[in-house]
């Protein structure tokens, strides 16, 4: 919560949520999450916070008809229960504008007969630049050239502004000649963001580099990621994998959107991880990594007394020894003591059958 409030600082942003049945029939008020079904995912626009009500402001896509005129408020809490408010977010930025190395000429000519003597060169806004600084003498018939430059195009008046420069000189017709330059901030087009999204489940989690992490079983399978260019601009994109056992069977390149199929092989060893690298060139946020981490049906990486493949699939962490002495599931047994019933009822089985 406190990480949403102060990434808010900086700009509105895009998070995702779980969305629970009563959701859909939302009419006003601060929605708080108290149970029921949550199967699919949805992307919303956080905008703001009240802590006198404990809760954020989000813009959802539904339409003015839904909540509060298109809006919700939702209750701080739910971005630590199974909602999962906020568990995604992504900052947006305005338009890039750059105006480097655009330059324009004038032409100092003297078309007298005798020497020009330039005394001063001033502009009336900070942000046009020229050089040189000051001309030397002129003799008749001969020219010299000034370069005039945008230096800061944040101090220029959006869309443009005109700047006036004034070269001052003993020419007895005219001291002061004085020069009208526009300032114009160029149209460009937005740059593509790109964006790799993995699936919305529990099994996600971030790895210590700080990119995201797919948990998945011992077992064969696959799993995906979406890939977008956020809605801007035009990208071509690629992606590989850095292991053998980690195969991208579907979507290894694509152009703005698109879906990578990632297959994994059964396995039979420790514990093992494995990177996907989604680039695009020219966009920003390229490269984007995903980690795939496989767990191992023997392994008991925490030491616990479960195995890895156990707390994978019963929604527990493979790496917290203390998940031993928890009651996920509020029986009056620890789930180490769940995980030795399991494991005597199977070695019962095992000898009722031999």
């Amino acid at each position: 919560m406190q990480d949403l409030k102060g990434a808010l600082q900086d700009g509105p942003l895009c998070v995702a949520m779980y969305v629970a049945d009563d959701f859909h029939s939302y009419s006003g008020g601060i929605y708080d999450y108290n149970g029921g079904n949550h199967e699919w995912g949805h992307a919303v626009f956080l905008v703001g916070y009240d802590d006198s009500q404990q809760c954020f402001k989000v813009k959802n896509s539904w339409g003015t008809w839904w909540g509060e005129g298109g809006y919700f408020r939702i209750a701080y809490n739910d971005a630590t229960d199974d909602i999962k408010f906020g568990c995604y977010a992504l900052s947006a930025s305005g338009i890039f504008v750059d105006g480097e190395g655009q330059t324009e000429e004038v032409t100092v000519s003297n078309t007298g007969t005798g020497t020009l003597t330039v005394s001063s060169i001033s502009c009336d806004k900070t942000w046009l630049e020229f050089s040189p600084q000051t001309l030397s003498a002129i003799a008749p018939n001969e020219e010299k050239t000034l370069t005039l430059s945008v230096g800061d195009w944040d101090s220029v008046a959006s869309p443009e502004e005109t700047a006036t420069l004034t070269i001052s000189s003993d020419d007895p017709d005219e001291a002061s000649l004085l020069i009208t330059v526009k300032a114009a901030i160029p149209v460009m087009a937005a740059r593509p963001m790109l964006m790799v999204s993995p699936p919305f489940y529990g099994n996600i989690s971030t790895a210590s580099d700080g990119n995201a992490q797919i948990e998945v079983s011992n077992d064969s399978g696959e799993t995906f990621l979406d890939v977008s260019n956020g809605s801007e601009g035009t990208m071509s994109w690629t992606a590989e994998s850095d292991n053998a056992w980690l195969k991208i069977t579907q979507g290894s390149a694509g152009t703005d959107y698109g879906r990578v199929i990632v297959a994994y092989e059964e396995n039979a060893g420790g514990m093992r991880t494995a990177t996907i690298t989604v680039s695009a060139s020219g966009a920003i946020n390229s490269p984007q990594y995903v980690k795939i981490r496989q767990t191992d049906m023997d392994v008991d990486a925490d030491d616990d007394g479960m195995t890895d493949s156990f707390e994978f699939w019963h929604g527990l962490d493979p790496s917290n020894p203390d998940d031993a002495s928890g009651d996920r599931d509020g029986d009056g047994l620890t789930n180490l003591e769940e995980y030795q019933n399991i494991q005597a009822v199977c070695r019962g089985q095992f000898r009722a059958v031999e």
